[in-house]
């Protein structure tokens, strides 16, 4: 009978004894009735309490001890601006930093340095082979060559509706291939290319037609080509030719070939079934929603797989159900599949901004052609970090994981409420062999972090850290060299070994 009745007593008292016993999740005490800030305050025996600020005083100030309440105020002397703010331990994991025999010995160039004969950055592509440096200027394309440290700029042939907006290195890293600005500028678009030996321009797919879709009278109907993709395994170029129709309704969109050993093309496949259901929607590389890496559209190390990012860019709010990354055979001896939808590439933002879609901005394949690198963004979460989620997709099960997860993240964590904060990554780059994901990073400063590929679940590591390096900037792709170069974020990063 005793020893249920302490039972009982027990039972009654531990949620009085719960009252006292302080929230180290929270970063406030709720005393009669009011919410105040606790703070770090030591005292002369050299403790450290967790206190929380009732009353402000210049020379003294008065706390509460979450933990004893009922012992009423505590006078303590000092400025309370002198104390930090008490924060609780993070869940998020810590990034370390490289241990001698991961670390690689590393050169970076920023975007202060007028890199490349003062080359806008924005639009500039490294060479596959790291040789040479492309860029897009007003009147030309110029080509920066590493050897001899000399920038040459080819002005634009007739006949060129207008600068194109992207442009696309051979995997010989000889030819440039590029289009008009059709999604833009609406310009009417034929794929060119430039022969970087000779400085020739040629209109691989010349309809002799030129000017502007808007243009009164109307432009004689006609194909439109844009986005030219490489296959990385020969010289074929593929690209997206569209036509409008007469009433407005969805654009066609068909995957053609052009082999620049013969000239000859190949339509191989109608994509306008995977494409988004919004009329005049059409694919695009040239909508900045997010960190590039290399485009909409790229094709697997073997050559035999095409991935293409659909997006509702017409109408982003509203969800397509062909959003996603699609697989295409480019043997055609399978229909395109829906690899992993937009909705499933929305984890690991804080818990605390859910609340707008995350839109997938660019893919890349890995080495062997096991997965694909997809970074997801939103502009609405510019301001705030983290803009950007990098994940991971297994081709073969078209499972997803974020390669870094803030979900547990809290925001004093990440708006520079505390005096330290987390590596958020806005620039992601892939390694010319696919084997390494490159991230760059700039809080609480300059970081450069690098992970295996594909991911086996462990952290990325810290291989570069600078306190005074300047800010990155937006590129419409991340590109790299087999020598050991690549251009992320502005930033020229070269690995030695």
């Amino acid at each position: 009978m005793k020893r249920l009745i302490w039972l009982l007593a027990l039972t009654l008292l531990l949620p009085f004894a719960s009252l006292n016993a302080q929230d180290t999740t929270s970063t406030t005490f709720n005393y009669q009735g009011k919410d105040y800030p606790i703070y770090l305050v030591p005292t002369d025996d050299g403790t450290v309490h967790q206190w929380a600020l009732v009353k402000k005083g210049r020379k003294s100030s008065q706390f509460i001890d979450p933990t004893n309440p009922d012992a009423g105020l505590i006078e303590w002397v000092g400025s309370w601006r002198t104390l930090s703010a008490y924060f609780p331990p993070s869940e998020m994991q810590a990034i370390p930093t490289a241990t001698a025999d991961q670390n690689i010995p590393i050169d970076v160039k920023g975007p202060n340095l007028q890199l490349f004969g003062n080359m806008p950055l924005e639009k500039a592509v490294l060479a596959p082979d790291g040789s040479a440096v492309a860029g897009i200027e007003p009147t030309s394309l110029c080509i920066y060559t590493f050897n001899n440290d000399t920038k040459n700029c080819f002005p634009y042939p007739d006949g060129l509706g207008g600068s194109p907006r992207t442009i696309y290195w051979s995997p010989d890293s000889k030819t440039i291939a590029f289009t008009e600005d059709l999604q833009v500028f609406l310009q009417e678009s034929d794929v060119w290319t430039l022969d970087t030996v000779t400085g020739s321009y040629s209109d691989l797919t010349d309809d002799h037609i030129t000017g502007n879709l808007s243009a009164t009278p109307p432009l004689p109907q006609s194909p439109l080509d844009y986005i030219p993709t490489w296959n990385p395994t020969n010289d074929d170029l593929y690209f997206v030719r569209s036509e409008i129709p007469d009433d407005h309704s969805q654009m066609s969109a068909k995957l053609n070939k052009l082999s620049l050993k013969t000239g000859d093309l190949t339509e191989v496949l109608d994509l306008s079934p995977i494409l988004s259901t919004s009329s005049l929607c059409l694919i695009t590389d040239t909508a900045m929603i997010g960190p590039g890496l290399h485009g909409v559209m790229t094709i697997s190390p073997d050559g035999t797989t095409m991935a293409i990012l659909v997006r509702n860019i017409c109408s982003p709010g509203q969800e397509d159900p062909n959003n996603g990354v699609w697989l295409v055979d480019l043997a055609a001896q399978t229909p395109p599949h829906l690899l992993i939808s937009q909705s499933q590439l929305q984890s690991g933002m804080p818990t605390y901004r859910q609340d707008i879609a995350l839109i997938p901005s660019a893919i890349a394949w890995v080495a062997g052609g096991s997965g694909l690198l997809v970074t997801s963004s939103n502009v609405q979460y510019a301001v705030l970090p983290p803009a950007n989620i990098a994940y991971y997709v297994d081709v073969a099960t078209g499972s997803s994981a974020p390669v870094l997860d803030f979900s547990k993240a809290r925001k004093d964590e990440l708006d520079f409420t505390q005096g330290t904060a987390h590596d958020v990554p806005y620039g992601f780059g892939v390694s010319a062999d696919g084997k390494k994901l490159i991230m760059i990073s700039s809080i609480p400063s300059l970081s450069i972090l690098s992970l295996d590929l594909p991911p086996d679940g462990s952290m990325p590591v810290r291989i570069y850290l600078n306190q005074d390096a300047p800010k990155g900037i937006d590129m419409r792709f991340s590109t790299a060299g087999t020598d050991g170069k690549m251009l992320i974020a502005g930033f020229l990063v070269t690995f030695d070994g």
